[in-house]
């Protein structure tokens, strides 16, 4: 981790009938915020995470967590581009998924980032549990390579 207290998780997940074939991996991570230290303690933790979704070979990465950012800054859109990343959210209803205590504002904080081998097939932000962040659930899919001999 770069913040002792903030850790990035790295899992590789698999269906076990399925072998090679749906594994994929899920990069979470709870990032400091941007003035924490000037912002250096979210700028590693943002390099370690872009290091980490660009050495998945088969681009079948997903980021999630609360990155303490929205999707407007620019070391959000350095993630991405440094990770071979996307945001799942284009083209979903826009829906804040942090609280403010000064309604109707909020944030965009927490997010879904996936690489070219896996597919944002829906995103919804739910009602609140108790957080000061709403529940953000995105559905993929993984895509298949396609047969050797329509690549050629």
């Amino acid at each position: 981790p770069s913040a002792r207290f903030l850790p990035v998780i790295e899992a590789r997940l698999c269906r076990e009938r399925d072998g090679e074939g749906t594994c994929f991996t899920v990069i979470g991570l709870h990032s400091p915020r941007p003035e924490f230290r000037r912002g250096r303690a979210q700028v590693r933790t943002f390099d370690q995470v872009a290091a980490l979704a660009a050495a998945v070979a088969n681009r079948r990465v997903v980021v999630i967590g609360d990155l303490n950012t929205t999707p407007f800054s620019h070391r959000f859109q350095d993630l991405m581009s440094r990770g071979g990343l996307a945001d799942a959210a284009p083209g979903a209803t826009f829906r804040t998924t942090w609280i403010s205590r000064f309604p109707p504002f909020g944030l965009t904080l927490d997010h879904v980032l996936v690489g070219a081998g896996l597919r944002p097939l829906a995103r919804r932000v739910t009602d609140s549990i108790g957080s000061d962040h709403y529940p953000l659930i995105v559905d993929l899919a993984i895509d298949r390579p396609a047969p050797a001999a329509a690549r050629r």
